[in-house]
């Protein structure tokens, strides 16, 4: 006799994560999208293989959507609603290819300027340089 509540898993959700996540949202609100909790989605990922697919793929489209609207902003400067979000977005959501590097130098005074240095790759620098030199 199986235990526990039915799950409320639909192979349906796969395609509908990928939707989804191709729009730029992430895999945890996908989650509230479908009314379950985030701890749900990763059941799912870990018991139902075609789940993990779709969330890799969906990965992959948010990750070409934010890279693409990133690049189009720093060669039109105007493209993009959000320049600033759009780098943060590189930086946290493409960490394997954007990761950034932070130096902080404080002092013991918390009244004084703490200084945050970030930089790219230089294999990140070059392929934004390639696409800026295609356009």
């Amino acid at each position: 006799m199986p235990v526990g509540k039915p799950t409320k898993y639909r192979d349906k959700f796969c395609s509908a994560l990928v939707d989804w996540m191709s729009k730029g949202y992430s895999f945890n609100s996908f989650a509230g999208s479908i009314n379950v909790s985030e701890q749900v989605l990763y059941d799912w990922n870990k018991v139902h293989q075609d789940f993990s697919e779709a969330k890799k793929l969906g990965t992959s489209k948010r990750n070409s959507l934010v890279e693409t609207k990133f690049i189009d902003a720093s060669i039109n400067g105007d493209d993009c609603p959000n320049p600033a979000l759009l780098r943060l977005l590189l930086c946290n959501v493409l960490k394997k290819d954007y990761q950034s590097e932070s130096v902080i130098n404080a002092t013991e005074d918390t009244k004084q300027p703490t200084n945050i240095n970030i930089s790219f790759s230089e294999a990140t620098i070059e392929n934004i340089k390639e696409v800026k030199d295609e356009s």
